[in-house]
């Protein structure tokens, strides 16, 4: 045992206490970045525009190979806890020196990541400062110790355990994220806006962009609206600027009593083109049908017969789309979840499930986004 020599008992405890508070502070971080990416509120540690937690998550620098760094400082944190545990429970000197390794390592990273979240961010985060400060902590308590240590020793089964910790905490870094983002993504897409008693369900609906993309806006529409295409068109514009961070869901609601039985005719022909702009979803033109149908002022039915070469969707196809009993049920399950809302108008939006004013759509995306 080799302990006595380069890390005292005090200084052991003094490690693993930073390490696992570096895990802890780690932990709460990435627990705030996913309720604010399900919910849309601010997290507790938004304090100023110099301290946000939020601008820093949903920056293009917290992830690395997909994964969050919130999450790579946990895996940190847990391999060197047991790399500390390791040694003192074998005392095998390079299990020491890669833990010394390890802590300079976290140390030039956490250099590193300030640097970009001073400069390039623009904001940092309260808990990005205190894990900072952990390894800093940690490279003035491990290193030196580290450096202290014997270059004898048991090499082979040293670098075997260490191997073997590395691959179980990298299993644990990626199933942990995985979870995360799934989890977040069965949140996002089974929101309950407004208390509403039914949950929304988005399977088929108009959807525009990556579903798995971590800001979710949902939009309540209607063809025939002229505030709807204005809100529409800047979601498809966001879905264009970051189609890395944004997907958009539409749903129709219709101000039409030909299938709405909550409103007047104030657009005739609304549910035709609901039908056909669904139609067009099933067939993998969202996208398309969107900027077409909006562009269309009367929705007579040889109209949106033709739309069939606009769309490049097959005739036959296209007639059997909107005649089908599960395009027309895909509509009404929209018009009553928004009954079940008591929605009296559209657009009505939401961005990651919580309501707000369609004139704020792109400002409250680009603030998720950290722009």
């Amino acid at each position: 045992m080799h302990d006595a020599l380069t890390m005292s008992r005090r200084r052991f405890l003094l490690a693993l206490a930073l390490a696992l508070l570096t895990v802890l502070l780690a932990l709460v971080s990435r627990w705030e970045a996913a309720h604010h990416f399900i919910t849309g509120e601010a997290s507790a540690c938004r304090i100023s525009d110099a301290l946000d937690c939020d601008k820093v998550q949903t920056s293009a620098y917290a992830t690395v190979l997909g994964v969050s760094l919130a999450t790579w400082g946990m895996g940190g944190g847990i391999l060197l806890a047991a790399l500390l545990i390791a040694y003192r429970t074998a005392g095998w000197p390079l299990i020491l020196r890669l833990a010394g390794l390890l802590a300079l390592f976290d140390l030039v990273a956490a250099l590193a990541l300030f640097g970009i979240a001073t400069f390039a961010i623009g904001a940092t985060c309260l808990y990005c400062l205190g894990i900072q400060l952990c390894c800093l902590l940690l490279a003035i308590v491990v290193v030196p110790a580290a450096w202290r240590a014997p270059r004898t020793g048991p090499v082979r089964t040293a670098l075997g355990t260490a191997a073997l910790m590395a691959a179980a905490v990298l299993l644990l870094v990626f199933a942990g994220e995985t979870w995360v983002v799934e989890r977040a993504g069965f949140l996002r897409a089974h929101t309950r806006p407004k208390g509403a008693t039914l949950r929304v369900d988005v399977s088929d609906a108009l959807v525009v962009g990556d579903p798995n993309t971590p800001i979710s806006v949902l939009i309540y529409f209607d063809f025939g609206c002229p505030a709807c295409r204005a809100c529409s068109f800047k979601a498809l514009e966001l879905t264009s600027r970051f189609p890395r961070q944004v997907h958009v869901f539409f749903k129709h609601w219709p101000l039409d009593a030909e299938c709405n039985s909550s409103s007047p005719t104030i657009h005739p022909g609304a549910c035709r083109a609901a039908v056909a702009g669904q139609a067009a979803a099933l067939a993998g033109k969202s996208r398309a049908a969107l900027r077409r149908i909006f562009q269309i002022t009367d929705f007579y039915p040889h109209v949106l017969r033709n739309l069939a070469e606009d769309l490049r969707i097959p005739p036959d196809r296209w007639k059997a789309l909107r005649e089908s009993g599960e395009v027309k049920g895909l509509v009404q399950r929209d018009l009553a979840e928004g009954n079940a809302m008591h929605f009296n108008q559209v657009p009505m939006v939401y961005v990651n499930g919580r309501n707000i004013d369609p004139q704020r759509l792109v400002p409250r995306v680009e603030r998720l986004v950290g722009r």
